[in-house]
């Protein structure tokens, strides 16, 4: 199922700290709950994600330390087909974001998104960050880009980062989620 993995990798700056590709269909992607270092100041979280929810636009949930408490904030901003829109969400139980579902105009088409956040080694305040992803898709009616400040309002320092299908069953085969330590 899972292609390649790495949940104990170096400490240094830029180490990675876990990556996992999916070579079958699975509901998530999970670093697991050994947890990776958390002596540094941001980590940096990338993804490739597609569900097989019958949709254009699914939703992929992402969170933090398997933590389903209404610890997640966010503000976004997003450009769907030349329409602009925002919105905020507190206390949600993860952050949810948009993704490639089924009924995308490709077969192929995955989503791409990425997360920064600070303080993440930290048990004595809130996490803060940023995301951003991509929806690159071949109609202009399903093409979409969104931008989104984070909060996460938990104490703990973070050691472990999940996506999981939020739409449909399961994520499709070929998503990935990889964490870097940025410093």
């Amino acid at each position: 199922m899972i292609v390649s993995r790495s949940s104990s990798g170096g400490s240094g700056i830029g180490a990675q700290l876990f990556d996992s590709t999916l070579v079958a269909d699975n509901v998530t992607i999970d670093s697991g709950a050994g947890g990776f270092d958390t002596s540094g100041g941001a980590i940096a979280v990338y993804w490739r994600a597609r569900t097989d929810e019958a949709v254009a636009w699914s939703t992929l949930l992402v969170r933090l330390n398997a933590d389903a408490g209404g610890n997640y904030d966010r503000v976004f901003q997003q450009d769907a087909n030349a329409a602009v829109t925002g919105g905020n969400s507190l206390a949600q139980t993860s952050w949810a974001v948009t993704c490639a579902g089924a009924a995308a105009t490709s077969a192929t088409l995955f989503t791409f998104g990425d997360l920064l956040l600070y303080g993440y080694g930290s048990a004595n305040n809130p996490k803060a960050g940023r995301m951003a992803m991509a929806n690159p898709d071949q109609a202009a009616g399903n093409t979409i880009v969104v931008g989104f400040s984070l909060g996460y309002r938990s104490p703990t320092a973070v050691s472990r980062v999940s996506i999981t299908n939020g739409g449909g069953t399961v994520l499709k085969a070929g998503s990935r989620l990889t964490v870097l330590k940025v410093f």
